[in-house]
């Protein structure tokens, strides 16, 4: 026979087990795969060299992608910033991000049907051969890219509260059907 006190366990431990919740910072070290049923509640930090890939995920604080490292998001929702510095790929689809998408001296970056509540800013990336795609995004903030080498810069169909501002990108970005309530400027001057 099964105590209430058991019972009342055995439910707790199932109910943990369908939705993980971490207080502290999250160190992804190595190889990381996370779903619907994680939350992490401050920063998520994918450490030098380690590839994280979330699928539904819900981080409460910031993404950070480390030197070399590999960010693959999907349906995520991010109380913060994703920021990279030095990462060697970050691709982020269907996003929720209150904060803002920050990407400098990182490899090859795609952003694609998300919302941003903050500004998009790439600066000094260099993706090679690759595309940088920053494509259907809801920006409330500024969209701006400076210093980026790459095969090509496709910036498309995104709405943007702010401006859209870039300077020596090597490809100059290319893209149509952008909204931006804002000024269009330097090499976004004519889009």
């Amino acid at each position: 026979m099964i105590s209430s006190i058991s019972r009342t366990v055995a439910v707790a431990i199932i109910m943990v087990g369908a939705f993980v919740a971490r207080a502290d910072d999250f160190e992804c070290d190595g190889f990381c795969n996370f779903g619907p049923a994680d939350q992490f509640d401050e920063n998520f930090i994918v450490t030098a060299g380690s590839k994280a890939v979330l699928n539904g995920s819900q981080i409460g604080g910031n993404i950070i992608v480390e030197d070399g490292a590999v960010l693959k998001a999907n349906g995520i929702t991010v109380g913060g910033n994703i920021q990279a510095e030095g990462a060697a790929r970050v691709t982020v689809i269907d996003a929720t991000i209150d904060g803002s998408f920050q990407i400098d001296n990182s490899g090859l970056i795609k952003l694609r049907r998300s919302m941003v509540g903050g500004d998009v800013q790439l600066f000094s990336n260099d993706v090679g051969n690759k595309k940088i795609r920053i494509i259907r995004n809801d920006v409330e903030g500024n969209v701006q890219a400076n210093g980026n080498l790459s095969n090509g810069f496709i910036v498309s169909r995104n709405e943007i509260d702010g401006n859209l501002q870039g300077e020596s990108n090597n490809v100059a970005p290319t893209g149509v059907g952008n909204i931006v309530q804002g000024d269009t400027d330097g090499q976004f001057e004519d889009f």
